[in-house]
C-alpha cells in the first residue's frame, strides 16, 4: 500500500510539474505569436494546440512511453493552473484529477472531490457522476455550447 502511495505522490507531483512547464512554454510561445498571430484569442488558441501537439509528439518520441498524449498534456495544463501543488489530495489519482480539471466551477470541482474521497468513488463512477448532475459545469460541454 505505501509502494502505491508513494507511486501516486510520485504521478501527481510529476504531472502538476509537467503542466508547470507547458504553461511556461504556453506563455514563452503566446508572447512570440503575438506579432505572427492575427486572428486574435481563436488563432492563440490554435496555436497553442500546435504546441501541445509537437510537444506530445517529441515527449513520445523521447521516452518511448505512453502518457504524452495531446489530452493528457492538456490535463496536466488545466492541473496546474487549478491546483496549488501544496492542495493536492494524494487520496485521488491522476485519472480522479483528468475527470476533475474538466469541471470549470471551483466550488463544484471541490464538492466533487469531497464526494469522491467520502464515498470512495472510482474514476468510472466519478466519469459517471460528472455526466448525469454536473454536465453543465464541464469545460467540454461549455465549448459545446459556444460553438
Amino acid at each position: 500500500h505505501k509502494n502505491y502511495t508513494d507511486l501516486n505522490k510520485f504521478t501527481l507531483d510529476t504531472n502538476w510539474k509537467m503542466g508547470e512547464q507547458i504553461v511556461k512554454i504556453d506563455e514563452n510561445n503566446n508572447a512570440s505569436a503575438g506579432a505572427k498571430v492575427q486572428d486574435g484569442e481563436a488563432g492563440r488558441s490554435a496555436y497553442g494546440e500546435k504546441v501541445l501537439e509537437r510537444l506530445s509528439k517529441d515527449l513520445t518520441k523521447k521516452f518511448e512511453i505512453e502518457g504524452f498524449s495531446e489530452r493528457n498534456l492538456r490535463s496536466m495544463k488545466k492541473f496546474h493552473l487549478f491546483y496549488k501543488l501544496s492542495k493536492i489530495n494524494y487520496n485521488l489519482t491522476w485519472t480522479h484529477y483528468c475527470q476533475l480539471v474538466k469541471i470549470k466551477n471551483d466550488k463544484i470541482r471541490k464538492k466533487l472531490e469531497e464526494e469522491i474521497i467520502r464515498h470512495g468513488y472510482t474514476y468510472r463512477e466519478l466519469m459517471f457522476l460528472i455526466q448525469k448532475k454536473y454536465s453543465e459545469y464541464s469545460v467540454e460541454e461549455s465549448e459545446k455550447k459556444d460553438r
